[in-house]
C-alpha cells in the first residue's frame, strides 16, 4: 500500500508547533521544523478507529481493559521481542507527566537526580520544578559519536543523596540508540549504588539501519525491581494529541508507589479516543510505520547531503533513532542569539535552539525530519539563499 506523506494543512487545529512558531515564520506561512510531532497524517487504520469511536457517540470514562492490554502485549512482542506482564502497565496522559510523577514518587526534595545532557528539556524541568538536585552527566562526543561517560555516572551515583537517573533511550536530540551492552553498564552502576532508573523510551520504534532498540529492563534485568520504562505510540504513529502513554513498571513495590503518586496528583486514566486508536495501531501490519521510517530517513539523507555540499563547516549527526537531526553550526561563529535571529528572520527556517537541551547544545540546532519532503527541500533552499547572502559556509 502506498502511503501519502504530503502536506496537511493544520491551521485551525490548535497545533502547538504552528501556533508558537516564530512570528516571521508564521507570517510567511512556511513550515516550522520544531516540535517533535509529525506533519504526516497517521495510519488509515488509526483514522478509521477514531472515526468509529466518534460515531459511537458516547465519550465516557475509559480504561485500559483486557482487550487493550492484550493488544499492547502483542505489539511489544512483535516489534521489540519483549514479553511483558499485564500488571506491569500503568496508563498516563503522556511520558512527560510520567517523568514528573516518578520524580515525586521515588525521591524527596533535595535528592539528586541524574540526567545526560544535551537532552530533552522536560528532564531538567521534572527535576528542578520538583525541588530536587539536578546532577549532570553530559554525553561525550567521541569523534562524531556521542557516548556515555560511565566514570562520571558512577561518581554521581555514589553520592549519598543520589536516588534516581532519568535515561533517554533512544536519545533525544543526539539520536543514539544505546546498545544492550551500554544499557547493561548503566544498569550495573545504578543497581550497585541503589539508584532507580526511569527510562524514557518514547522513540523506541523509530530506529534505522539495523540499530535495534532494547528495553532497559531487558538489557539490565537486575534493575527490574527498580526501574520504570516509559513507552507511547505518540512518536511512532503521530498521535500525541490523544494523550496516552503506556508505562511499564515490573517491580510490584515500585508500581504501587508510582500509582499512589499518580492518584495523589489526580492524574486521570485513558482518553476515550486513544483506546480504539491505540488498539488499531497495536494490531496494524506495520506498513505505515515502515513507510514513515523510509520517508524520515530519506529526508535525513537529503538534509545531510545538502549540508555537506553547501555548508562544509557544519556537522550533521547521523541519527540511529528518532526522527530528529542534530546539527552543529558552531562553525558559523555566531552567538546563540545571532544564530537564532539569522535562521528565523533571514532564512525563515524555524528549528529548535540547541541550548534548550543544555549548555552542551550551544550552537547546535534540532531539525524535525518528520515533515513532507517538499517542505524539507524548500526549507533548505531558503537556508541556502540566506546563508549565501550572509557569507556563511
Amino acid at each position: 500500500m502506498q502511503h501519502d506523506f504530503s502536506f496537511v494543512d493544520r491551521s485551525g487545529t490548535g497545533s502547538v508547533k504552528w501556533a508558537f512558531a516564530p512570528k516571521a515564520v508564521k507570517e510567511a506561512g512556511v513550515m516550522p521544523f520544531t516540535v517533535a510531532d509529525m506533519e504526516f497524517r497517521t495510519a488509515p487504520e488509526i483514522i478509521h478507529a477514531a472515526c468509529t469511536a466518534a460515531k459511537h457517540g458516547v465519550f465516557g470514562y475509559t480504561m485500559a481493559d483486557e482487550a487493550y492490554l492484550d493488544a499492547f502485549k502483542g505489539y511489544m512482542e512483535k516489534i521489540h521481542g519483549a514479553k511483558i506482564e499485564t500488571e506491569w502497565t500503568v496508563i498516563t496522559p503522556g511520558v512527560v507527566s510520567a517523568l514528573f510523577i516518578a520524580v515525586r514518587a521515588l525521591t524527596q526534595p533535595g535528592d539528586g537526580v541524574i540526567i545526560q545532557p544535551p537532552v530533552y528539556p522536560p528532564f531538567t524541568g521534572a527535576v528542578v520544578k520538583n525541588g530536587r538536585e539536578l546532577l549532570l552527566n553530559p554525553l561525550v562526543n567521541n569523534n562524531g559519536r556521542y557516548e556515555m561517560d560511565y566514570e562520571g555516572l558512577e561518581a554521581l551515583a555514589k553520592q549519598p543523596n543520589t536516588k534516581l537517573m532519568i535515561l533517554c533511550s533512544p536519545h533525544n536530540p543526539v539520536g543514539r540508540v544505546w546498545t544492550r551492552e551500554e544499557l547493561a553498564r548503566v544498569g550495573r552502576i545504578c543497581r550497585e549504588n541503589g539508584v532507580a532508573v526511569v527510562s524514557d523510551e518514547i522513540h523506541a520504534d523509530v530506529t534505522y539501519n539495523g540499530h535495534a532498540h532494547t528495553l532497559f529492563f531487558e538489557a539490565a534485568p537486575e534493575c527490574r525491581e527498580s526501574c520504570i520504562v516509559c513507552t507511547a505510540l505518540s512518536k511512532t504513529f503521530n498521535i500525541a494529541g490523544l494523550n496516552c502513554s503506556n508505562i511499564l513498571i515490573p517491580g510490584e513495590e515500585m508500581r504501587k508507589v508510582f500509582i499512589h503518586q499518580k492518584e495523589v496528583d489526580c492524574v486521570g486514566e485513558m482518553n476515550y479516543f486513544a483506546y480504539g486508536a491505540s488498539i488499531a495501531a497495536f494490531n496494524s501490519d506495520s506498513s505505515w510505520m515502515n513507510a514513515m521510517l523510509a520517508q524520515t530517513w530519506k529526508n535525513f539523507e537529503i538534509l545531510r547531503d545538502f549540508f555537506h555540499e553547501n555548508f562544509p563547516s557544519a556537522v550533521v549527526y547521523e541519527p540511529e533513532g528518532t526522527y530528529l537531526a542534530w546539527i552543529d553550526l558552531n562553525g558559523w561563529n555566531l552567538t546563540e542569539d545571532e544564530l537564532t535571529a539569522f535562521l528565523v528572520e533571514k532564512a525563515l527556517f524555524a528549528v529548535n535552539r540547541g541550548s534548550t537541551f543544555g549548555r552542551q547544545g550551544s550552537g547546535f540546532v534540532r531539525f524535525n525530519l518528520a515533515s513532507p519532503e517538499a517542505e524539507v527541500r524548500a526549507g533548505l533552499e531558503r537556508l541556502k539563499t540566506a546563508a549565501q547572502a550572509a557569507g556563511l559556509r
